[in-house]
């Protein structure tokens, strides 16, 4: 029995962790020079945080910051680790799932090779004013790339491909990586 589990609440961690990231998931860019990154409150493209919910931006741009609850509900709307596009048809939103692929032995009855799928799913409207597929994917890799994130070794990127409707409206691409997965003892 492998530490699946273990792995990808170790992947989720990073991800949630991520005030780019979350951002980039959340925030929609009113045109193509606006910023959704920018972290100074004095510039007008700023927006608050949503990880750490600086109160000084009550309720700015639609996010309750001080409630830890409205973090959580973007959190969990934003991220899902599994396949989840059922509801996106009708709501304008940037969507990261991420999932276990395939396993693949490495020859050691010990290590394995795990892949994890990453779908990348950006609204029209996201994607037409700042490329917001594109800024997503390479924050995911700036996250995971040649970093030790879970298991043994580090994130190795395999591939990228679009996917094809996917979701009716939406930019879909699917990013893969893989990491050493270790397997745990058997029970005696």
């Amino acid at each position: 029995m492998s530490k699946l589990s273990s792995n990808i609440k170790d992947i989720l961690q990073v991800l949630i962790s991520d005030e780019k990231l979350m951002r980039l998931l959340y925030y929609k860019a009113r045109n193509y020079l606006d910023n959704v990154l920018e972290d100074n409150p004095d510039n007008e493209n700023y927006r608050p945080n949503i990880l750490n919910n600086d109160k000084e931006s009550l309720f700015k741009s639609g996010v309750v910051n001080g409630n830890p609850q409205a973090k959580i509900d973007i959190i969990t709307d934003r991220i899902k680790s599994a396949p989840k596009y059922d509801d996106l048809a009708d709501n304008e939103k940037c969507r990261l799932c991420f999932y276990l692929g395939d396993t693949t032995t490495t020859g050691n009855f010990v290590h394995n090779d795990q892949e994890v799928i990453f779908d990348v799913l950006t609204h029209v409207e996201y994607e037409e004013k700042d490329f917001r597929n594109s800024k997503i994917i390479d924050r995911l890799n700036e996250l995971l790339f040649h970093r030790n994130i879970t298991g043994v070794g580090k994130f190795i990127f395999t591939g990228a491909s679009r996917q094809e409707d996917l979701v009716e409206n939406y930019t879909c691409y699917r990013v893969t990586y893989k990491y050493g997965s270790m397997m745990s003892k058997g029970r005696n």
